[in-house]
C-alpha cells in the first residue's frame, strides 16, 4: 500500500478518520492525501445565501491542512509524503476524482460529519455516495473508533457461483494480503429462501 486518501470536513468525525489514516500509513510506510471539499452554498428562499468568498474559503482550509501535515510529519517519520488540497465543488464527485488521478490504494473516511437534520437531509452520508463511485477500497471508520492492527477481514455477500471471480472479492483478497490478516466469507441467506444443494455445500 502506498498512497491513502482521506478526505476531511474538520467534523470530529472526520478528524478520528484522519487519525486512523496517519496510523495506518504509518503502519505501511505509505503517504497521505489530506483532501477538504469547500461545498457550495445552497441558496433557499427562507435563508437566502451569505456573501461568500471562495478564495478565502480554500486558503483557510488549506492552512488548516498544511498545519496538520507538519505535525504528521513530525509525529510520524514512517510517514514520508503528505499532501493536501482544498477543492471547492460535490464532495463524493472530487473524492473519486482524486482516488482515480493520484492513484489512491485506499480511501479512508468518516461517516457524514454534518451535524443537524436538516444538512443531514441535504447532503445525506457522503461516505455512501463516494462507495458507489470510486472504483478503489472504501474503509468507514465509525465515530470513536480507533486504529488496532487488523488481523480479521470478513466479506459478506449472496450466494454466486462466480464468487471466485467477483471484482469485490478479489479487491477484498488484494487487502486482506496487505494487512496479512484472516478472511472469512460471510454468505447471507435472504428471508424465506430455501438453500439449494449447491449453497448448502460451497466453501
Amino acid at each position: 500500500m502506498n498512497k491513502i486518501l482521506v478526505p476531511t470536513d474538520f467534523s470530529d468525525t472526520a478528524e478520528n478518520a484522519v487519525n486512523y489514516a496517519i496510523n495506518m500509513a504509518n503502519f505501511f510506510s505509505a503517504n497521505l492525501i489530506l483532501l477538504h471539499v469547500n461545498q457550495i452554498p445552497i441558496s433557499t428562499p427562507e435563508f437566502g445565501i451569505a456573501a461568500y468568498n471562495f478564495a478565502e474559503v480554500k486558503k483557510d482550509s488549506l492552512d488548516t491542512l498544511n498545519e496538520k501535515a507538519l505535525k504528521i510529519k513530525k509525529e510520524y517519520p514512517q510517514i514520508s509524503e503528505v499532501e493536501c488540497f482544498s477543492e471547492i465543488g460535490d464532495s463524493s464527485d472530487l473524492i473519486a476524482e482524486f482516488s482515480k488521478n493520484h492513484n489512491v490504494d485506499i480511501v479512508v473516511m468518516g461517516n457524514s460529519g454534518h451535524g443537524s437534520k436538516f444538512k443531514k437531509n441535504i447532503f445525506g452520508s457522503t461516505s455512501v455516495t463516494v462507495a458507489k463511485k470510486i472504483a478503489v477500497p472504501l474503509m468507514i471508520v465509525p465515530p470513536e473508533v480507533k486504529y488496532k492492527a487488523i488481523n480479521n477481514m470478513a466479506y459478506a455477500c449472496v450466494y454466486d457461483e462466480q464468487i471466485e471471480t467477483s471484482t469485490s472479492l478479489m479487491k477484498v483478497r488484494s487487502l486482506n494480503n496487505e494487512f496479512n490478516s484472516l478472511l472469512s466469507v460471510l454468505h447471507v441467506i435472504p428471508e424465506n429462501h430455501l438453500i439449494n444443494e449447491k449453497e448448502a455445500n460451497i466453501d
